[in-house]
């Protein structure tokens, strides 16, 4: 099958299904040709969001298929490569994080957004990368104790 069969057969069953294709910033450029909208990974969780399509088919890594699936739960969110990570979600699991804040207790856990449902759901506070200084200042002006701040 040639590449204008592929075009056609993916627009085919976009349409037929109700699909919405959302490719990550660091996706190639042919999936970024076929897909309704490209952006940084919350910006397309947000746009999952807000789309009327039944399916999502999310070209990106596990993590940003989970958020859309949280924000869109009547939602089918598809992950075409199930083998797609990403290293700094991976740095991270639930287990390590528990035993963390069991070691240190009454600490403020921030987590990325670029994290597993399962850490972001055992956090405080979740920013996105570009959030993070700012937040900082604001915690270190509140909070008049120590905190650890974990950034994943």
């Amino acid at each position: 099958m040639g590449a204008l069969e592929k075009t056609a057969r993916i627009l085919n069953l976009k349409q037929k299904k109700n699909a919405v294709i959302l490719a990550h910033n660091y996706q190639i450029p042919e999936v970024q040709d076929m897909a309704d909208f490209v952006g940084d990974s919350l910006g397309l969780s947000r746009m999952a969001a807000t789309c009327t399509a039944d399916i999502i088919v999310f070209c990106g890594v596990h993590f940003m298929a989970e958020t859309a699936s949280i924000l869109c739960p009547k939602k089918k969110v598809l992950l075409p490569d199930a083998d797609a990570g990403c290293s700094l979600a991976e740095s991270i699991n639930v287990e390590q994080l528990v035993k963390w804040k069991k070691d240190h207790p009454g600490a403020i856990v921030v987590s990325y957004v670029n994290t597993s449902a399962e850490v972001k759901q055992k956090a405080i506070i979740v920013v996105p990368l570009l959030m993070r200084l700012k937040l900082l200042k604001q915690l270190i002006q509140v909070k008049k104790f120590c905190f650890y701040l974990i950034c994943f």
